[in-house]
């Protein structure tokens, strides 16, 4: 029983692993050739081509900035807020004015 076992989980990693083996061995050895397509442009076209592409770099390095700069000054309205929100609390925390000038030595 224990060799029937071994042998049919063998044979189940060796099955899928001839025909693995095999369908790269196929493909390896094809006799076509592989085809690579050149297509030439005119120098105007190549040039319209490098301007659009550098002014779609640059707007996209725009795009990137504005969003940083904008999450910065989000950033700076949103703790100016709270810091100034804090000044109100801690003034409405303070003691009387009456209790103040108890600590105070006398002159």
């Amino acid at each position: 029983m224990c060799k029937l076992t071994n042998s049919l989980i063998a044979a189940a990693l060796v099955v899928p692993a001839a025909f693995t083996s095999g369908h790269i061995l196929a493909a390896t050895t094809a006799d076509q050739m592989e085809v690579i397509t050149v297509t030439y442009r005119s120098s105007l076209n190549y040039a319209l081509y490098q301007q659009i592409t550098e002014t779609m770099a640059g707007f996209h390095i725009e795009v990137l900035e504005d969003i940083y700069l904008q999450a910065r000054a989000g950033t700076q309205q949103m703790a100016e807020q709270f810091y100034q929100q804090q000044d109100i609390q801690l003034a409405d925390n303070r003691l009387p004015t009456l209790f103040e000038g108890v600590l105070q030595s006398p002159e």
